[in-house]
């Protein structure tokens, strides 16, 4: 035994889905936007998190010993003339691997 008849029910649809786009569209006018600053953090966390993406072609590798006993790595890395038109140099530090493993 059902309470409404089909048209009721069509009808409490029809009214629940424009309850639900009202409430939709309210929110989205309501809710708090982020600010610029917020924006820019949000942006930084993420390229912290993530790094970027650039092109760029490996010029060289050589490896150095550190005072310190380490060995440490340079790569020479030019970025693609579309980003920057510098070379960059990194050190990367490796740790030494005993002959027993």
């Amino acid at each position: 035994m059902t309470l409404l008849s089909k048209t009721g029910w069509e009808i409490a649809g029809g009214l629940t889905a424009v309850a639900a786009m009202g409430a939709v569209a309210a929110w989205m006018a309501l809710r708090k936007r982020p600010s610029p600053d917020e924006l820019e953090l949000a942006r930084r966390k993420l390229l912290v998190q993530n790094g970027r993406l650039v092109d760029g072609m490996l010029l060289d590798v050589c490896s150095v010993n550190a005072t310190d006993g380490r060995t440490l790595t340079m790569e020479v890395i030019h970025l693609a003339p579309a980003q920057k038109p510098e070379t960059l140099t990194f050190t990367r530090s490796q740790t030494a691997k005993s002959g027993g493993d």
